[in-house]
């Protein structure tokens, strides 16, 4: 038998990857074919700058700190029971395989447009709607599990922040 979703939690609200080019859109959460354990790393900001040590003064000149980019990772489950429609697969191995190369395909790919990044769309669990272009950061780690089943880790980089749409 052949293991489904059977609850992708939304409390961490919606994670889109957005239609672009010839890339449909992809939903994290999606609850059928696949979704994402954790994306608690949304929450996660970076900041660089430093303060200056000043010779024969005690402490340190303060200054200002700015974001830098973060790297987030999303733990997900992908299964091979359904597609990404909720259809079911006759062949859950073959659906898991099915399942893997459409991420592959459509999410790893590298874009060779602008400036290689593809929008993400964050709907946190307060209703704010959240826009960044970011970089999926190859390959998508995966262990193949038992019953048709993968866990996979997927690792992108947001160069700039979230922004409110």
């Amino acid at each position: 038998m052949a293991a489904e979703i059977s609850n992708c939690d939304t409390c961490n609200g919606g994670l889109v990857f957005d239609a672009f080019g010839p890339y449909p859109a992809i939903d994290l959460l999606n609850g059928k074919a696949w979704c994402a354990l954790d994306t608690s790393d949304l929450w996660k900001q970076e900041v660089r700058g430093e303060d200056r040590i000043v010779p024969g003064l005690e402490g340190s000149r303060p200054y200002p700190r700015l974001r830098a980019a973060v790297t987030m990772q999303f733990p997900l489950v992908v299964v091979g029971a359904r597609d990404p429609s909720g259809a079911l697969f006759a062949n859950p191995v073959a659906g898991l395989a099915a399942n893997l190369a459409f991420l592959r395909d459509n999410l790893e790919a590298p874009v060779s447009v602008g400036d290689g990044t593809r929008p993400l769309t964050w709907t946190r669990p307060d209703g704010v709607v959240l826009r960044a272009q970011v970089h999926v950061v190859p390959p998508l780690e995966h262990r193949i599990g038992p019953g048709a089943t993968c866990r996979a880790v997927l690792t992108i980089s947001v160069p700039r922040p979230f922004a409110v749409v």
